[in-house]
C-alpha cells in the first residue's frame, strides 16, 4: 500500500478499497490506513460501509473522498455507506463496483441509489457528472462548459426536471450519447449524426428497442463473440466459445 501511495503522481488522486465489510476488522481500518499517512487530499476510499461516524468526520476533515458502490454493498453485505457527508462538501462519486456484484451499469446504479433514500436525485446527478468526474481527477469533465470534453447524454424529455428524468432512465431511454464530441450509441433515427461526424456505425438493438452505435466501440468484442445481455446486431448468432476474449480495456478505449 505504501508503494502504491507514493506512486501516486502529485495531484493525481489515490484509490483504495476499504471498510467494506460490517464487522470490526473494518471498523478498524481507516485507523490504519491513517497510521501508514495514507489518509489524506488524495484519497479515495472505495466502499467505507464500515467507517463508524467518528471515521467520516475524520476522512472528511482530511479531505478525502468516498466513492460510493450501495448495489454491490446491499447485494454483498445487506449495509451502504452514508454519502451525505462527502455529498455535502463535493467529495463523492458514484461507482458500481464490479458487475459481478453491483449494478449493469451507471444508470442502473443511480436508480438503486436512488432507491436507498441516502441521496436526493440533484445529489446523485451531481455524483455522476461534476462532483464525481472532479473526485476521480477529470477536473474538467462532468460539465457542458467551453473548453471541457464533449460528453452528452440525451433523453426524451418529459418535464420533469433533469435530475429526476436521469435518476428513473436505463439505457435504452437514452437518445444519445456523444463522448469526446464523437456519438457512441444513439436510437435508429440519429444514424444520420454517425454519417455528418465521419464515424462508421452499426445498426443493432439495445433491450428491445432500434439503436445504432459506434463501430470502434462495438467491434472489439463483435471480433470475438463477446456476448452483451440486450445487446445484438443483425448477423448475430451468439456468443463465440472458441476464442480468447480481447484486452478488457480494448472496448472503452475504442470508445474514446
Amino acid at each position: 500500500m505504501a508503494a502504491s501511495l507514493a506512486a501516486t503522481p502529485p495531484g493525481r488522486p489515490w484509490f483504495v478499497h476499504l471498510a467494506e465489510g460490517t464487522d470490526g476488522r473494518a471498523a478498524g481500518e481507516l485507523a490504519a490506513l491513517a497510521a501508514c499517512g495514507g489518509l489524506g487530499r488524495a484519497t479515495r476510499l472505495v466502499h467505507g460501509v464500515g467507517l463508524t461516524p467518528s471515521d467520516v468526520r475524520s476522512a472528511r476533515d482530511a479531505g478525502a473522498g468516498l466513492v460510493w458502490c450501495p448495489s454491490s454493498n446491499t447485494n454483498l453485505l445487506g449495509a451502504v455507506a452514508e454519502p451525505g457527508p462527502f455529498a455535502a462538501v463535493r467529495r463523492a462519486a458514484l461507482g458500481t463496483d464490479a458487475r459481478l456484484t453491483g449494478a449493469r451499469d451507471i444508470l442502473d446504479e443511480l436508480a438503486h441509489a436512488a432507491g436507498s433514500g441516502r441521496a436526493v436525485p440533484e445529489t446523485l446527478l451531481d455524483l455522476v457528472t461534476a462532483a464525481g468526474a472532479a473526485l476521480v481527477g477529470r477536473p474538467r469533465a462532468g460539465r457542458l462548459t467551453r473548453g471541457a470534453p464533449a460528453d452528452v447524454v440525451v433523453v426524451c424529455d418529459d418535464g420533469r426536471p433533469p435530475a429526476e428524468q436521469l435518476v428513473g432512465a436505463r439505457r435504452a431511454d437514452l437518445r444519445l450519447v456523444v463522448a469526446r464530441g464523437r456519438p457512441v450509441v444513439a436510437d435508429a433515427d440519429l444514424a444520420y449524426l454517425f454519417d455528418a461526424t465521419g464515424n462508421p456505425k452499426r445498426a443493432c438493438t439495445l433491450d428491445g428497442r432500434p439503436k445504432v452505435v459506434l463501430e470502434a466501440a462495438v467491434a472489439p468484442v463483435a471480433a470475438v463473440g463477446i456476448a452483451e445481455p440486450g445487446l445484438t446486431w443483425p448477423g448475430w448468432t451468439g456468443p463465440r466459445t472458441d476464442a480468447p476474449g480481447p484486452d478488457a480495456g480494448d472496448a472503452a478505449r475504442s470508445a474514446q
